[in-house]
């Protein structure tokens, strides 16, 4: 009987664990800025051979916002 017991309580434990989980946090696009063409592009292509990310326009590497020169 009590074999029977700890293993419904292992079963029960481990279902609890599984379902409180949380759900992984989602993560916000990167936005990126194209200076060729003065845009923000939200839908960039990466390069093959480099992982390079470029604008879908023109081509141009592209800057994230933090890397923009004020002034």
């Amino acid at each position: 009987m009590r074999i029977i017991l700890r293993l419904m309580c292992k079963d029960v434990l481990h279902w609890r664990r599984m379902s409180a989980q949380p759900e992984p946090p989602t993560e916000k696009p990167q936005l990126f800025y194209c200076p060729a063409c003065a845009i923000e592009v939200t839908d960039p292509l990466t390069c093959g051979d480099c992982l390079a990310i470029i604008c879908r326009r023109c081509g141009t590497p592209l800057e994230s916002p933090d890397e923009l020169a004020m002034g």
